[in-house]
């Protein structure tokens, strides 16, 4: 009897790190497992983006009607220029939209949420425009597996590992001119939890928006 429950407790055991594993690669694989895309915003370019593409997609009546009727053409951008970029990560390549609009003016660069996601959404295509018209130079980005920017996983691990490609953003633009402290990082939804990370890890950046 006594060698029976001995041979019960290895198996109970067995069964209980099997049901953790399943549910961590459950929710693995149906949270962080990522959509390369933008979405219904592929293609988006600064001088054409529109939120009418998906309006219908949200439930919530009062955002899909003012996506509907909402004029994009306002805040369309017709000067940028297509960079790109190492991550912190060296081997990661980065893509970016530099707006760079105003002489010895600070800079801001804008990071995305979670998928599909990336520079060519609505959103930071918007944010971009209102940041400009208030005279701030911009960088909007793709994190590492959106948009242009290098595909490594099929997994995010939101801000993790990515703040490393704001780092990369951040060096890129120490390198073209940008002083330390004209610098400042902005995160949209998930990409505020980013930017955090990135603040963190370097203390020469002052200035965050989220």
């Amino acid at each position: 009897m006594k060698n029976k429950k001995l041979l019960i407790i290895p198996i109970i055991l067995f069964f209980l790190v099997l049901i953790y594993y399943s549910i961590g690669f459950y929710l693995a694989h149906t949270i962080l497992y990522t959509d390369h895309s933008c979405g219904a915003h592929e293609g988006s370019l600064p001088n054409n983006w529109t939120t009418q593409v998906d309006y219908q997609d949200y439930s919530i009546l009062s955002k899909s009607i003012l996506r509907k009727n909402f004029d994009s053409s306002k805040y369309h951008l017709n000067n940028w220029n297509e960079v790109n970029f190492n991550s912190r990560d060296s081997k990661i390549k980065i893509n970016g939209w530099l707006f760079h609009y105003y002489k010895k003016r600070p800079i801001i660069i804008v990071v995305h949420g979670i998928f599909p996601n990336g520079k060519c959404k609505p959103e930071s295509n918007l944010v971009a425009s209102l940041l400009i018209k208030n005279e701030f130079n911009v960088l909007t980005i793709d994190l590492r597996n959106y948009g242009k920017s290098q595909k490594i996983s099929n997994y995010v691990s939101l801000g993790a590992t990515e703040y490393n490609d704001v780092l990369g953003a951040y060096d890129f633009l120490e390198k073209i001119g940008f002083k330390k402290n004209q610098i400042g990082l902005m995160g949209i939804s998930l990409g505020a939890n980013t930017v955090i990370y990135a603040a963190s890890f370097d203390k020469n950046i002052k200035a965050l928006l989220v």
